[in-house]
């Protein structure tokens, strides 16, 4: 049985002409969240991938800050960069040019920007669902 990234890269390496080695950096993005939801974007200059992390505890705890790219930030911007080559790309226009698929956990899907951008709301939405119940218990907790 082939892997997910083995059906990944039979899905989209002829649409990737330069920096081939994004393919890489897919490979082990991956297999460090097995099982997770993704989605993948293929254009001829490499591939973007965009993983719905289930396991939020990668991210810095509330009001945290941590070291990040030139400076420092908290776990909602990290959050909602991890997600932001998708609306990036979406506004290039010329959609022909980009090979988008979702993996569902389960199957592959082939969708467009559109659905790109409506299952990232989703998981933004939904994580910051969860981080805001875990605000509200906390000041529940502490309620008297």
């Amino acid at each position: 049985m082939k892997t997910i990234f083995n059906q990944l890269f039979e899905k989209s390496t002829k649409q990737v002409e330069h920096y081939r080695t994004d393919f890489d950096h897919d490979k082990n993005s991956i297999e460090s969240h097995p099982g997770a939801k993704f989605i993948h974007i293929a254009r001829s200059t490499g591939t973007s991938l965009v993983i719905f992390r289930e396991d939020l505890s990668e991210l810095p705890k509330k009001g945290e800050m941590v070291p990040y790219m030139f400076g420092t930030a908290n776990r909602e911007r990290i959050l909602k960069n991890s997600v932001y080559e998708i609306e990036y790309y979406s506004k290039e226009g010329n959609e022909d040019k980009y090979l988008i698929h979702y993996y569902n956990g389960k199957k592959w899907i082939k969708i467009d920007f559109k659905k790109a951008i409506e299952l990232k709301n989703e998981y933004l939405n939904k994580v910051f669902q969860i981080w805001e119940q875990e605000k509200t218990k906390e000041e529940n907790q502490y309620s008297y």
